[in-house]
């Protein structure tokens, strides 16, 4: 009897090792974003409940809320749940996700992929916003609606990233090693690539027919959650799409009031105070400086509209205060860097 236990223990504890050891390879394996925050897997580590705000949607997400700043400034505990291109659809399904674990008070929806006229631009996009999560009920209904006509098979390496990327070990490099989870879903961006601003058009653009039924579906699972649904438009550069983006937002002002939601326009309003030739990265998104500026304005708006509790003297928060420590030591660490370039 002895020995049967001993032997029921060593098969467990090997399973176990097994288990550990492919779950790292695979850690490191998947694919990633360069040189950012890794938004989805690091979710996950989060202690449950302890979010009281989770904002989602596209690299206009990361690259606009900075959650170690709203902790260190208002000791407000957020999430940014983006990846590059995420569409409303796949916010939906990573919002579902993610009140598995959480319950938070606000949800911020960023609002610049409302024009996509499809559920996903392409695999790569896809894979960041679901590859991510975990395999279960959610992950599964995910995956039936965005890839209805893949057989199980297909969709296997979907459920299993290792699948697709076991053969990534050539092509490894220094920051597949390393998970940003201090960041909370946040980058950390200081160049400089001076922009033009775009004019703001007069009519408005319906949101696209699956964008509107998959929203509805987000309204309803906060409304279900009592959580206080919130869109946000972050200012971007003149680029391709400049004018549709802003056309559709011109209807998210009409349609976020029928359905009193609040929507952040900050490209119209223009009251964060960006600058153009300084605030950006690229002719998307929004640096640092940017970003910071949008947080700082966010955090006033949000401590002022509602009862938000401040964290930064709680024990159970310790952590928060040490990530936000590594925010301030790394932001340091790049200025200086982009000083000596």
């Amino acid at each position: 009897m002895q020995k049967n236990i001993q032997w029921i223990a060593g098969i467990l504890g090997f399973c176990i090792l097994a288990f550990s050891v492919f779950g790292a390879a695979n850690d490191i394996l998947r694919f990633k974003v360069v040189d950012k925050a890794d938004m989805i897997h690091p979710f996950y580590e989060v202690e449950e409940n302890t979010l009281d705000v989770l904002c989602i949607g596209s690299s206009h997400a990361y690259h606009s809320v900075q959650p170690d700043l709203l902790w260190g400034e208002y000791g407000i505990p957020s999430y940014v749940l983006g990846s590059p291109g995420q569409t409303v659809p796949c916010s939906y399904y990573l919002l579902k996700e993610a009140l598995k674990y959480q319950k938070p008070k606000l949800v911020l929806l960023e609002t610049y992929c409302f024009p996509r006229e499809y559920k996903f631009k392409n695999d790569s996009y896809l894979r960041q916003a679901i590859d991510g999560m975990r395999f279960g009920e959610v992950k599964i209904e995910a995956l039936n609606d965005l890839l209805p006509e893949y057989s199980w098979k297909e969709k296997m390496s979907y459920y299993i990233p290792f699948l697709m990327y076991h053969n990534r070990w050539d092509e490894l490099e220094s920051y597949d090693f390393i998970q940003h989870e201090w960041l909370n879903g946040g980058v950390l961006d200081f160049r400089q690539e001076p922009q033009t601003e775009p004019s703001l058009p007069k009519k408005p653009l319906k949101i696209p027919k699956v964008n509107r039924k998959y929203l509805k579906k987000i309204i309803r699972l906060c409304k279900k959650n009592d959580i206080r649904l919130i869109f946000f438009a972050a200012p971007f550069a003149e680029v391709d799409v400049a004018e549709e983006v802003l056309r559709v937002n011109l209807f998210v002002e009409k349609y976020a009031a029928k359905r009193d939601i609040p929507f952040l326009f900050y490209q119209k309003t223009r009251d964060i105070g960006i600058d153009y030739e300084t605030d950006f990265y690229d002719d998307h998104h929004l640096n640092t400086n940017g970003t910071e500026k949008l947080t700082k304005k966010l955090a006033k708006w949000l401590v002022q509209n509602y009862e938000l509790t401040d964290h930064r003297q709680e024990e159970s928060y310790e952590s928060w205060d040490e990530d936000y420590a590594r925010y301030i030591e790394r932001r340091e660490e790049l200025i200086a860097e982009e000083a000596r370039d």
